[in-house]
């Protein structure tokens, strides 16, 4: 039993093409609660591979996942 979280890039990319109703950025959101989560329940992120997220933001994005932990729990999805 576990859940998958998708993220579409580092901060700037995934906040681009993922926000809240109200306008919202969800980057920091998601990052806040797979930290919150991540003891309590198996948590996979996959990270939406694409033109606009290549190399260097890929690079930050999962920098961001292993000071969390995370680094062994992702999975790259291209589209």
């Amino acid at each position: 039993r576990c859940i998958q979280i998708s993220l579409d890039g580092d901060r700037e990319i995934h906040n681009q093409s993922r926000r809240c109703v109200d306008g919202t950025e969800t980057y920091d959101i998601i990052l806040d609660n797979i930290s919150r989560c991540k003891d309590i329940i198996p948590i996979i992120v996959r990270i939406n591979v694409h033109k606009k997220n290549r190399s260097d933001r890929i690079k930050r994005l999962l920098g961001d996942l292993i000071l969390m932990g995370m680094g062994h729990m992702i999975l790259f999805l291209r589209i």
